[in-house]
Parts: structure tokens; C-alpha cells; sequence
């Protein structure tokens, strides 16, 4: 059942599917409202696009769909976080690569990740966190491993072979 703006107007619309059935004979009937106006849906939608859509390639030197999400998607998601959970980022002032020598990371060094690409934000907005994914070092045979228990199409992975 949809209701907009307080009009009399009621749709309801039936699924003639067992799992359809199922739910309301469980849960009853669901009645949703929007809690703005209508007018304000598509300005709404796009705001939410805009925390999706970038980085969407795995190439890095592409504009806008490459593998990084550009800086409009990382303000938007910055803001979202905010306005969501009450969390400021902060730019650090100094904000300049570390090249941390290896021989300082042990097994079992944890590093918390933070990918401004809405996913993330879902992430941390669900969980109330300040990051959204962990990863864990691992000496293994000598080379340093990164490791993380997840499978997405744009964190780099190398996948074994019985060759």
C-alpha cells in the first residue's frame, strides 16, 4: 500500500507468486510513505547516485569511471557519514605518502580501510564504525602478505592455481 501526501489515492498491488503470499499471510500488509514530498524524490535519487556512481572501472587513468572514486563521489560520501552517523573526516594537514618500511610489520598487524564509494558508508552507517573493512598482515614464505576475508571486483587479488 503506497500513500503520497496524505490523498485519499490507495494502490495496493498483488503478487501472484507463492513468496508474495507468504509474507503477508507472516507479516500483513506493509504500508510505506515517503517522508518528504514527491517533488523531492528525483533530487533525492540523484544525491543518492551521486555516493554510487564513479570508480566504477579497474583502470586507473580513466576520468570519473576509473578504479578510484573521484573527488565529487568523496566529498558526497564525506557528507553522507555526517549527516548519517554524525562523523566529521578530516583532511590530515599533512597528507603525503609513508613508505613504511616492511621489516616494521609483523604477523597479525591489522589496518582498518575506508573506500569513499557508498558501499563503504553502508558499511560503516550499519555497523556505527569509522571504517569498513579490515585487513591483516602475514608473513608467509618470507613475502608479506595483506590479507582480507572478503570478494569484491575492485580490491586486487591473487588467486592460486594447482599448476
Amino acid at each position: 500500500v503506497f500513500f503520497f501526501n496524505d490523498t485519499a489515492t490507495t494502490e495496493i498491488y498483488t503478487e501472484q507468486i507463492v513468496g508474495s503470499v507468504r509474507c503477508v499471510q507472516e507479516t500483513g500488509i506493509q504500508v510505506f510513505t515517503f517522508c518528504d514530498q514527491l517533488s523531492l524524490l528525483l533530487p533525492d535519487i540523484i544525491k543518492t547516485l551521486v555516493l554510487y556512481l564513479g570508480g566504477l572501472t579497474l583502470n586507473p587513468h580513466l576520468p570519473i569511471i576509473g578504479s578510484h572514486p573521484p573527488m565529487y563521489m568523496q566529498k558526497a560520501n564525506v557528507e553522507f557519514i555526517k549527516e548519517a552517523i554524525g562523523y566529521q573526516w578530516q583532511r590530515r594537514k599533512n597528507s603525503y605518502r609513508i613508505d613504511l618500511d616492511e621489516k616494521h610489520i609483523k604477523d597479525g598487524d591489522m589496518l582498518a580501510i575506508v573506500r569513499f564509494d557508498g558501499l563503504d558508508q553502508i558499511i560503516q552507517w550499519g555497523a556505527g564504525s569509522h571504517v569498513s573493512h579490515v585487513v591483516v598482515a602475514q608473513w608467509i614464505d618470507g613475502e608479506l602478505w595483506i590479507l582480507e576475508s572478503q570478494h569484491a571486483w575492485y580490491w586486487p587479488c591473487l588467486l592460486y592455481t594447482s599448476d
